[in-house]
């Protein structure tokens, strides 16, 4: 008859318990679960499914031309998708030159409460402003050059952007 806490018969005295096994799966089930969910949460965290664009209504303009720009948000993901803003604006915009020199930044209005949006997959959110091609002095911008357009975006929860080239002829 076998001792109590010793091998029994077909065992060898070295290997793990069942117990042992038993948390040790555990521990490794775990430890991968883990690693799933911080993958997905990282996956969320870089773009949740949402693009984020902007454009002009066209690629050239004669000076002193309205440009209006336009940026979504949509979301091309399989769930829903929140959105949180700190005012009415969902984009802020700066116009570089050829150069890569910053022309101006474009000034908006903006009424200040919190916004939240939640768009379903599909779903698109759309926001924009007019730039008068002026520079930040309020001088018409010299032409001919191109100029890009950078948007980024306001939303807490992402930190998306995006860039638009246009040409003012002359």
């Amino acid at each position: 008859m076998a001792t109590m806490g010793g091998p029994r018969s077909g065992q060898s005295g070295s290997g793990p318990s069942a117990e042992n096994r038993f948390w040790t799966v555990v521990i490794i089930a775990i430890v991968v679960l883990a690693s799933v969910v911080v993958t997905v949460a990282v996956v969320e965290t870089v773009d949740g499914g949402v693009v984020f664009t902007v454009q002009a209504d066209k690629t050239e303009y004669l000076p002193g031309e309205l440009v209006a720009i336009r940026v979504e948000f949509v979301n091309r993901g399989d769930d829903s998708v929140d959105l949180t803003f700190n005012s009415s604006l969902v984009s802020a915009f700066s116009v570089y030159d050829s150069s890569g020199a910053l022309v101006c930044a474009i000034r908006q209005i903006a009424l200040w409460w919190i916004v939240h949006e939640t768009l379903e997959p599909g779903e698109t959110l759309v926001g924009g402003c007019d730039w008068h091609q002026i520079d930040d002095e309020g001088s018409q911008v010299p032409h001919p050059d191109s100029y890009t357009i950078v948007a980024g975006a306001l939303c807490l929860e992402r930190n998306l952007s995006a860039r638009t080239t246009v040409f003012v002829t002359g």
